[in-house]
């Protein structure tokens, strides 16, 4: 039985590798120096002179015998294949130099180990930087979603605010037209009942009226010049309440003419050079009426001798009692 001198692996008497390390295992008869042949039982090698039994620090590379990684078969130097088992040895390695490389990745992975917390830790700070601006990304995504419907609602808000006023401002105004549109029925109506009324009469000539505001209450008053019986009478009516009330009445003459003034009428009566001139005024809520003119000459006088007094304030237009159009028109 052999010792390995390296690991201490009991071995076989013809092994010539460490089953254990892989170490080289001198042989008794070959110097493990120098190579050469040396007897059974010499202690020393005749050729180099050192013990038989050291092993060398290091073994020329010459005295190594290269041998098959598979089968352990001895190969020479210019062999490209094992003659026994037929292995590739083109990626043959030299025992001590394939123990050296394992010791170099032993080193190697050591110091690797080393660097493992700093790669462990640049992997955390990438995928820390990659999350905030994958994350930053989201929240921006999220915050333009948040204010896009932000937006939306506060647009939709205000436009409902603005239908809703524009709504009711057209109900508003229809409210007021149909106000005024009642209102103004409730003037047209009464004055048309007083045309109607005037206007079926058989004799119906000579029937006028004109429309104006004495009272000043933005609402006009009817003046009209009627017949009732065999004379002719001279009415104002108002409308109150939807209803005609009578202001003032009188009996005067046929072929008056009537002068709109400030807040006043002037009603003239001319026939064959007489003349009568009468100012209707508003008094206390009443219409009066005042004679402030009349002619001293004759109704017989001859018309050549006639002088009428003019009159400056303008003549009013006047309307037969079948002509509704001026009630009509009253806003």
């Amino acid at each position: 039985m052999k010792k390995c001198p390296n690991c201490g692996t009991q071995l076989n008497d013809d092994v010539l590798f460490c089953t254990e390390c892989g170490n080289q295992i001198p042989q008794s008869n070959v110097c493990p120096h120098c190579g050469a042949s040396v007897n059974k039982g010499d202690a020393f090698c005749q050729n180099c002179g050192k013990k038989v039994d050291e092993v060398p620090a290091s073994i020329p590379e010459e005295s190594v015998q290269k041998k098959c990684p598979r089968c352990g078969a001895p190969v020479n130097d210019g062999n490209a294949f094992c003659e026994n088992c037929g292995m590739n040895l083109a990626e043959m390695i030299h025992p001590q130099l394939s123990n050296r490389s394992n010791i170099d990745s032993k080193e190697l992975l050591i110091k690797l180990k080393k660097f493992v917390p700093y790669v462990v830790g640049l992997i955390l700070l990438a995928a820390i930087i990659w999350g905030s601006f994958y994350g930053y990304e989201e929240y921006s995504a999220y915050r333009a979603k948040k204010e896009a419907r932000e937006k939306f609602v506060a647009d939709s808000l205000a436009k409902a605010r603005r239908d809703s006023i524009k709504l009711a401002e057209q109900k508003e105004i229809a409210r007021k037209d149909s106000l005024e549109k009642a209102r103004i029925q409730l003037i047209q109506q009464p004055y048309l009942a007083l045309l109607d009324k005037y206007d079926s009469q058989d004799d119906n000539w000579g029937k006028l009226y004109f429309l104006f505001d004495i009272t000043g209450d933005g609402l006009p008053e009817i003046w009209m010049n009627i017949i009732e019986g065999e004379n002719f009478k001279f009415c104002v009516y108002s409308c109150q309440n939807g209803n005609a009330k009578l202001l003032f009445k009188d009996e005067l003459g046929f072929n008056n003419s009537f002068y709109q003034g400030d807040n006043y009428i002037l009603m003239e009566y001319a026939h064959m050079g007489y003349q009568v001139i009468n100012k209707f005024v508003l008094y206390k809520g009443i219409i009066k009426r005042k004679k402030i003119y009349e002619s001293e000459t004759e109704e017989d006088t001859s018309m050549d001798e006639v002088e009428y007094r003019e009159i400056k304030e303008p003549l009013i237009t006047t309307y037969e009692i079948s002509d509704k159009n001026p009630i009509y028109e009253i806003k």
